[in-house]
């Protein structure tokens, strides 16, 4: 969602190729991509129905496969809230609660360890509820195993085998024909939205021997002007890097005069 907002914050699109495209398989994923949130051992307690749907509920322990397009109530999982486990008051179906979720909260949850089962077997007693689990045949075009989708939420995705390839339109994933021409995004470095920062030393002259730099009036004046001369430029930030004594401008010692023989 953080890449997604940064390509939101930068353009408005109108159905430009992005790298995710349908497989030859199924395979189960979580919604929430960041495994980092998640700790211990993954998977352990997921017995599947897979003569089910493609969407994953939960019930005393055990996860069933389920049209997603049926309606429960879902178990939202939210990173930063006092609450991990938030129940939905209302039913929906999966897609809609997905949206709810990250709308709301972080993502749907997921369950990949005891102490997980736990806490969300506290929150939703012996009901079926929806959970982040999911799968599909999408896959993305660098090899990467990332579980992020962001399809419109009424988008049907996989009836039609002559639509393999995704589009992104405004804010939303769209399946489109991969003969379409589209303009396309590409991935630079090593991820999107990927920063670099560099540090650059400025020599600044004053013919006024009795200007302080260091007054952060004045600071924030050659900052401004420096920021000026950037733009149009790709750097987005721009800001002092202050030594440990608190200064940003040191005053450079005068050159020895050298003997003329």
């Amino acid at each position: 969602m953080e890449k997604m907002q940064t390509l939101l914050n930068e353009y408005k699109f109108s159905f430009v190729w992005i790298g995710l495209r349908s497989g030859k398989s199924l395979n189960w994923h979580w919604s929430l991509a960041q495994k980092d949130s998640f700790k211990g051992e993954m998977d352990d307690l997921i017995q599947r129905d897979e003569t089910g749907g493609d969407c994953g509920t939960y019930k005393n322990g055990k996860f069933t496969a389920s049209e997603c397009t049926n309606k429960f109530h879902a178990v939202c999982f939210d990173e930063k809230g006092p609450q991990q486990y938030i129940l939905t008051p209302q039913k929906m179906n999966w897609r809609v609660a997905q949206e709810h979720c990250r709308r709301q909260h972080t993502d749907l949850a997921s369950v990949r360890n005891k102490e997980e089962n736990h806490a969300l077997q506290e929150v939703v007693g012996d009901q079926k509820v929806w959970t982040g689990l999911f799968r599909d045949p999408w896959e993305w075009s660098d090899g990467s195993d990332s579980s992020f989708r962001y399809w419109k939420t009424d988008m049907q995705i996989y009836n039609d085998p002559s639509n393999k390839c995704t589009a992104l339109n405004d804010d939303r994933f769209y399946i489109r024909a991969c003969g379409f021409k589209l303009k396309f995004l590409c991935t630079c470095e090593k991820g999107l939205g990927r920063s670099v920062k560099k540090i650059v030393k400025v020599r600044i002259s004053s013919k006024d021997s009795g200007l302080d730099l260091n007054d952060p009036a004045i600071k924030e004046d050659i900052l401004k002007q420096i920021k000026q001369q950037m733009r149009g430029t790709n750097v987005t930030s721009i800001q002092w890097r202050t030594n440990p004594d608190g200064r940003v401008f040191v005053k450079e010692p005068e050159k020895k005069q050298r003997s003329e023989l």
